[in-house]
């Protein structure tokens, strides 16, 4: 199938996770040395991306007989480890370079990220977190 057809998709998963999603900031791994002052407040190291999240619990995935969706990261059992699965629309962001998805002031550590990306379009990625 072409990318026409999945940037389709791709759109419609937008749409309905814009909608009924809601906003989860995703924290990048520093890349920078620590700061020579550490206690002092200093956020400005960070990247954070915005997006609009869907959650769903991981048991809902393996009623269906999911274990793993498209490309990702390796982790044994990373459903059953995980809390919740946050679905987004990526686009061009890689979610690898993401540890923390912030929502709500709640911090959830990312433990799997599986994406959804037939030939060149992202559609989805799945990130499975923990507290």
């Amino acid at each position: 199938m072409s990318d026409a057809f999945y940037n389709g998709i791709a759109a419609t998963a937008s749409d309905l996770i814009t909608r009924f999603g809601r906003d989860v900031t995703f924290v990048a791994k520093r890349t920078t040395e620590p700061a020579s002052e550490p206690w002092k407040a200093n956020t400005g190291g960070e990247t954070t991306i915005a997006l609009k999240g869907a959650f769903a619990p991981p048991n809902t995935v393996r009623q269906f007989g999911v274990t793993s969706l498209g490309l990702g990261t390796e982790f044994e059992n990373m459903l059953q480890k995980s809390e919740q699965i946050i679905i987004v629309n990526s686009g061009d962001n890689d979610m690898r370079d993401y540890h923390v998805a912030r929502d709500g002031g709640i911090d959830w550590g990312i433990i799997g990220i599986q994406q959804l990306k037939p030939g060149n379009v992202g559609i989805l990625s799945f990130v499975l977190v923990r507290r």
